[in-house]
């Protein structure tokens, strides 16, 4: 019994190396965030994106004949904004590690493959700070300003949350041991603690992305 176990695992230890591909990749990755809320009859909502890049791999694993596959994968994502004018000069950045899990599908065109992928990626905020001056009109001088909206202050938590569940689509095209791919990603959950949460003003902030990158996949 157990040599029938070795070799079944043998085998499918076999079958998965020679159907499983590892991407690994980077690129421009920009990010958009999201804050809305009532105030009586009123709506209100605002936005403000970053722009930065992304750098990590997947696995990508044939589970059909017929295309269909699934790549896990892991991604480091950074985006910054810098606010300049007579009053603030600020440099806001947010770094993130990204969990894609993605349902892949593949089909041959030409000397190479066109493919598309869906599913959710799991996004944890590793970093998210804002540091620079400000004008200080009272005492007429540039006074140096910081503040690191993940963190606690004096036991008060934070107002957002470090995690955020996305849903992901995208499309891509192989040639050999290159892919280029593009793809967006909509944040799921409020990133509002629910301590901070108003129900009379319903507000609510949201994180979504989108990139386009290479990859060489081994």
């Amino acid at each position: 019994m157990r040599k029938l176990l070795l070799i079944a695992a043998m085998l499918l230890a076999g079958a998965t190396a020679s159907f499983a591909q590892l991407h690994v990749g980077a690129g421009y990755y920009g990010e958009l965030m999201t804050s809305k809320w009532n105030e009586g009859n009123l709506k209100h909502k605002t936005s403000g994106d970053m722009h930065g890049f992304y750098a990590g791999a997947s696995y990508n694993i044939a589970v059909s004949e017929i295309g269909i596959g699934l790549a896990p994968g892991a991604y480091f994502n950074f985006v910054g904004e810098i606010d300049k004018n007579i009053i603030e000069d600020i440099f806001t950045r947010r770094l993130s590690l990204e969990l894609p899990v993605h349902v892949t599908y593949t089909h041959e065109l030409g000397p190479g493959s066109i493919f598309a992928y869906a599913g959710p990626a799991f996004n944890v905020g590793l970093a998210f700070k804002s540091t620079g001056k400000i004008y200080d009109d009272i005492e007429e001088k540039w006074v140096k300003t910081t503040a690191d909206l993940y963190k606690n202050y004096n036991g008060i938590k934070s107002e957002l949350h470090r995690f955020d569940c996305k849903l992901g689509i995208g499309v891509g095209y192989q040639w050999e041991h290159l892919a280029a791919n593009m793809g967006w990603d909509f944040g799921l959950l409020n990133q509002v603690r629910g301590e901070y949460r108003d129900k009379n003003t319903k507000n609510a902030t949201h994180i979504h992305s989108w990139h386009i990158g290479v990859a060489y996949v081994f």
